[in-house]
């Protein structure tokens, strides 16, 4: 996937990508075909053709191509300010009542022929800076004009916010800390105002943020193939494995082994 604009892509049955550039939010298209998706806690999701999902900044992605399929990735770095302010107006209202779910978007007419518009000047070379960026800003014209809110925001719900700049920089960096006092740090901030504004954007605190993502990220990487359990371990920062199986037994009532079972009985063959 690229780190910014539009990009179409054919991939063959049996192949294997992911969300290599991990600063950026990628859409992804998918114009034809059938796909598997391991997106964070969700696992052996599947996709066809004229289906859309979105993976936020730092997620993790890996998808298999069940037959020959094409793609179009659209990869941004925040949402238009009034798509956003759309969403945020949605979520204050509904967002108690919805689940975090995966989620896919069905093609609309008006999706195809933007695609096919977008695929001539691909071709054609008209392959620049500002071509993409008036086109991303006609995609979200255009999913906010023929879909109601109620299918958009839970497919963008990760990066809806009071405070988008702020968002993408904690999505950005959060990977790279292990406690809440080096997150402010590494911000620039007062370890108090972090706190606050923080708690103002997630709606909770940093430490269960960052607790919850963690989660997410060992359940991707149990649902993997060839790695070993030490491997995981070692790679979630436990150095030792009973606090890691303490850990999965709290987030998800298993040990890291049972789990890993459960995983791979969910895979598609």
């Amino acid at each position: 996937m690229i780190s910014a604009g539009f990009k179409y892509q054919k991939i063959e049955e049996g192949d294997v990508f992911s969300n290599e550039n991990k600063d950026y939010n990628h859409l992804l298209f998918l114009l034809e075909g059938y796909m598997t998706v391991n997106f964070n806690e969700f696992s052996g999701q599947t996709m066809h053709g004229k289906e859309c999902v979105f993976f936020p900044i730092s997620a993790d992605v890996l998808c298999r191509a069940v037959s020959d399929c094409r793609v179009m990735f659209f990869s941004f770095e925040m949402l238009p300010d009034s798509f956003n302010t759309a969403c945020r107006s949605y979520m204050l209202e509904h967002d108690p009542a919805i689940r975090t779910t995966f989620t896919t978007l069905p093609f609309i007419s008006p999706l195809d022929d933007f695609f096919s518009l977008l695929l001539v000047f691909l071709r054609d070379g008209l392959d620049k800076p500002v071509m993409h960026q008036i086109k991303g800003e006609e995609l979200f014209i255009l999913l906010c004009s023929f879909y109601d809110m109620k299918d958009l925001y839970p497919l963008f719900r990760p990066v809806v916010g009071a405070s988008p700049n702020f968002r993408v920089k904690v999505m950005r960096s959060y990977r790279a800390v292990t406690n809440t006092r080096d997150f402010a740090s590494l911000l620039g901030l007062e370890y108090k105002t972090f706190y606050r504004q923080f708690k103002a954007e997630f709606n909770e605190s940093p430490y269960q943020w960052l607790l919850n993502q963690k989660a997410r990220h060992i359940h991707f990487s149990l649902s993997k193939s060839g790695l070993t359990l030490d491997d995981i371990r070692k790679e979630h920062g436990f150095k030792f494995s009973a606090h890691f199986s303490r850990f999965c037994k709290e987030q998800f009532h298993s040990t890291p082994l049972q789990l890993r079972k459960q995983l791979h009985r969910k895979q598609p063959t």
